[in-house]
């Protein structure tokens, strides 16, 4: 599995804007998938805001780290009951980014597996409340 397995992927998104509404979002996509010592790593590209974004999500059983790196960059740290701090850069602009992590479920394995995530992020100042699910299938 070193070498890592094709996968499918599919990402749905649900971000709660407060009075300016609900963003609703689901992405598709191919990646590969590969064992690591401390649990599973999958990577794939999107397009994000501005163009193609390259994704790596890193997860084991209490803690997933998503990097973005592309037209838009951020690395995003969920760990259940702790918050991260860091920054967000889309097209040339850089915003202050927070993620209070609520609720954290991941079950990855070489047989594909769900991660699903419910959280508070902060980004530029504005506060959003977040769920998201992603499904990773062989």
């Amino acid at each position: 599995m070193n070498s890592g397995a094709k996968v499918q992927l599919e990402i749905i998104s649900t971000i709660d804007n407060g009075e300016y509404g609900v963003e609703d979002n689901c992405v598709t996509s191919h990646g590969v998938l590969i064992k690591t010592k401390q649990g599973y790593s999958l990577s794939y590209e999107e397009t994000g805001e501005g163009g193609l974004v390259k994704c790596t999500i890193l997860a084991n059983d209490n803690d997933v780290t998503v990097t973005r790196e592309g037209a838009s960059i951020s690395t995003m740290r969920f760990k259940e009951g702790t918050t991260h701090h860091s920054v967000y850069s889309v097209a040339g602009f850089y915003f202050d980014m927070e993620i209070k992590t609520l609720s954290l479920n991941s079950s990855i394995s070489v047989m594909g597996g769900e991660i699903s995530l419910i959280y508070d992020m902060m980004i530029g100042g504005a506060r959003k409340n977040c769920r998201m699910k992603i499904t990773v299938k062989p």
